[in-house]
């Protein structure tokens, strides 16, 4: 069996197949450049050890992680949710699962921000939500907190 390949028969033919080369080479330049702006991410949620109920949920990037202050907010009992404070104080500390993600900075704070609204969050007197659940989380996720847990590096 003889395998012919087919050549261009013509000049524009000779420019299709070129075109197609110089379309497939930008494509691959976008790809370069969109997993450029991916990095590692970590979602994090902090559920009753005993329970496994959810508690809060956070992001940030996974470089961080190494910081020993990492989730200390989480358990610290010092943290800005009174509530989080409150449950630590009298349930004592929360078990933190971490979960790696590639992404961008917004695709993280989208999954937050999904992730919350799936869970639900208590009812308090500064954030009122329809969807009420067991999270602690002050806000509905996406940009915002600082220090240590902060995905976009501004305080």
């Amino acid at each position: 069996m003889q395998v012919h390949s087919k050549e261009p028969t013509s000049y524009q033919d000779e420019n299709i197949v070129s075109s197609a080369w110089k379309h497939a080479a930008v494509l691959s330049n976008l790809r370069t450049l969109y997993r450029s702006f991916m990095e590692e991410y970590i979602i994090y949620i902090a559920r009753e050890p005993d329970t496994w109920i959810p508690r809060y949920v956070g992001v940030g990037k996974k470089h961080k992680l190494q910081c020993k202050q990492r989730f200390h907010h989480v358990n610290s009992s010092k943290s800005h949710n009174e509530y989080l404070n409150k449950h630590i104080t009298e349930k004592g500390p929360l078990h933190v699962s971490v979960h790696t993600v590639r992404c961008t900075a917004e695709q993280i704070y989208d999954l937050e921000i999904r992730t919350i609204k799936r869970l639900g969050r208590i009812r308090n007197s500064v954030y009122r939500e329809i969807n009420e659940g067991p999270l602690y989380n002050l806000r509905h996720g996406g940009i915002g907190g600082g220090g240590c847990g902060n995905v976009s590096g501004k305080k």
